[in-house]
């Protein structure tokens, strides 16, 4: 088994990542659906009060490269057909403390979470997420979501879905 996983885990760390087009944000509201387990409750008192908990629920049976970003700032009065330019660059990109061993992946029907400074999240987002395979084979792109600051709050959650649809998979974004 831990030959099979490392072998994934290989797999999955060697891919080279493209971007995918953009596509309109969406932001839904008290969900219908959660996710398969419980990551850390954003609730929780021990969390200092100027974070903000995002959370990513995969709810496929494929291995989840979140693709993951969050920029710092944004210029006042940014359109958002310039935003996704300013957030989904390398060096917002995120994978430290999220999945197997921080390499922003998570494994099939899991999730993960991670904590992040409000002062460092003007812009949060994923590509869509790229879903892989036993082998690391690429088998499809989520949808592209993102959000800015006046979309969530501090203290607050942000989740995103990684689902499949008849259709291929999507990604859902959901601020609390």
């Amino acid at each position: 088994m831990w030959h099979s996983l490392a072998s994934w885990a290989f797999c999955i760390s060697s891919i080279f990542l493209m971007s995918v087009p953009s596509c309109p944000v969406n932001i839904e509201v008290n969900p219908e659906s959660g996710g398969t387990s419980d990551p850390t409750d954003p609730t929780d008192p021990a969390l200092p009060v100027d974070t903000i908990t995002v959370r990513f629920i995969n709810e496929t049976t494929y291995g989840l490269d979140v693709q993951f970003y969050v920029a710092a700032s944004v210029p006042a009065e940014t359109p958002l057909s310039q935003l996704t330019s300013i957030l989904f660059v390398p060096e917002n990109h995120v994978t430290t403390g999220i999945g197997l061993s921080g390499q922003g992946t998570v494994p099939p029907n899991d999730s993960d979470s991670v904590t992040i400074s409000c002062s460092q999240a003007a812009a949060v987002g994923t590509l869509g997420g790229l879903f892989l395979g036993t082998e690391g084979e690429q088998m499809g792109y989520g949808t592209q979501r993102y959000a800015t600051a006046g979309n969530y709050t501090c203290d607050g959650v942000i989740t995103f879905y990684y689902r499949t649809t008849t259709d291929g998979f999507e990604t859902v974004l959901v601020t609390e």
